[in-house]
């Protein structure tokens, strides 16, 4: 159940809420019922030519004038406005709150049911949200918080918030509705990369390259875990393990260096449908993590290259902006028929610098179209994150079986 708390003010909070437009005053449910017996007694007092029934008739008719009246004057003199976070994670259900404004209003305000819809940028309906307030004081402003629903990434914005009130009979509904449209994001939700990430990626570029020796830019030694369950056998330390009388791996430090170049290939080519939207997210989304860890890194640069429907290019600074860019580049990233790496790969070719640490996210990369490409590809680090095996490095919680319906606060 939402919480409201009253904040006393003289309308400085009146910035947050805008005004209510389209109003509306229906007879409710009840309402029909207790006019249909007002009409029953009011044609019983005719046709039996008794004062008393018309009396009571005509008593009956004042509590749903005054409902009318009264819920009327509370919408009108009531602003709402709604406060959502800007980047909200995908499939996980957030929270957002609504600021009722009751500054101008002469008389306290009760019972507010608001209720606010979720579209697509596209204009597809995705969610409804309510929330209840339960009494607002004059002169004061009310905060109420309310649940959204689980969400996939992209755009989305809500473009009418509406307000209605039955205080307080039941009788009469009035409600008025706001024209304020307010955008956000769905990002990619972050998963875990797991201690065992280094060591995968060492041996990865080892096995890509032709397994050259490993030096002070490959990485070093870190420390020494337990065996886990994808890991090389390559990378167990057996004079430990023999004291241990247990299996260890070394692990290592990630590369020292100050550029990281990715690339993602959002293909839907050879997927099945069933699967498409999965793989994607799980790219997208080890990606962002990917990214966020490296972002922690002062003085390091990232260059991000997606090579989906859109192709797009973003490169800076670690920094919180860039970040916020990326998110913003991952949520509306949309996936192509077929590969466009080859499309994306001349746009970026000039940008990255010879020592930089490059790596190539989605499914195996096709055969280079030209010399250049070949040997930029050779110098890349495939990084089979939809692979099975991959799973213990990369762990993302699973995605609900079916759509998250919107939690209503009573």
């Amino acid at each position: 159940m939402g919480r409201t708390v009253s904040i006393p003010g003289d309308g400085s909070r009146a910035h947050r809420a805008h005004p209510l437009r389209k109003r509306r005053i229906r007879i409710c449910r009840e309402g029909a019922i207790y006019l249909v017996i007002c009409l029953v007694v009011l044609l019983g007092s005719i046709l039996r030519d008794v004062n008393l029934l018309l009396v009571l008739a005509s008593m009956m008719i004042g509590p749903f004038l005054f409902n009318g009246l009264v819920a009327s004057v509370m919408v009108r003199s009531v602003r709402v406005g709604r406060q959502i976070p800007p980047q909200i994670p995908s499939h996980q259900a957030w929270h957002g709150t609504y600021h009722v404004d009751n500054s101008i209003g002469r008389s306290p305000v009760w019972t507010l049911v608001l209720q606010d819809t979720i579209y697509r940028s596209r204009g597809a309906r995705a969610g409804r949200m309510e929330a209840f307030v339960l009494h607002v004081a004059r002169r004061t402003s009310g905060v109420t918080s309310f649940r959204g629903p689980a969400l996939p990434r992209g755009k989305y914005f809500c473009a009418n918030l509406t307000i209605t009130t039955r205080f307080p009979f039941g009788l009469v509904s009035a409600s008025s509705t706001t024209q304020e449209h307010k955008e956000f994001l769905v990002v990619p939700r972050l998963g875990l990369l797991e201690t065992n990430w280094v060591t995968w990626l060492r041996q990865a570029q080892l096995g890509f390259r032709g397994g050259h020796r490993r030096g002070r830019s490959d990485g070093e030694f870190h420390a020494m875990r337990d065996w886990r369950a994808g890991d090389s056998r390559n990378s167990i330390h057996w004079r430990t393990t023999a004291r241990r009388n247990e299996l260890t791996v070394r692990e290592l430090e990630t590369p020292d260096s100050k550029e990281l170049v990715v690339l993602v290939d959002l293909c839907a080519s050879n997927t099945a449908p069933a699967t498409l939207n999965t793989d994607i997210e799980r790219m997208v989304s080890f990606v962002a993590t990917l990214i966020t860890k490296y972002n922690s890194r002062s003085g390091t640069s990232i260059l991000l290259g997606l090579a989906g429907y859109d192709d797009s290019v973003l490169q800076g600074a670690v920094s919180q902006r860039f970040l916020d860019e990326v998110m913003q580049q991952l949520a509306l990233a949309e996936p192509a028929a077929t590969s466009t790496l080859s499309r994306l790969i001349p746009k970026v070719m000039g940008r990255v610098s010879r020592d930089a640490f490059v790596l190539l996210v989605g499914r195996a990369p096709a055969e280079a179209r030209s010399l250049r490409e070949s040997q930029f590809l050779a110098r890349c680090t495939f990084v089979p994150v939809i692979a099975p095996e991959f799973h213990s490095v990369f762990v993302l919680p699973d995605l609900p079986a079916t759509p998250a319906r919107t939690e209503t606060i009573p």
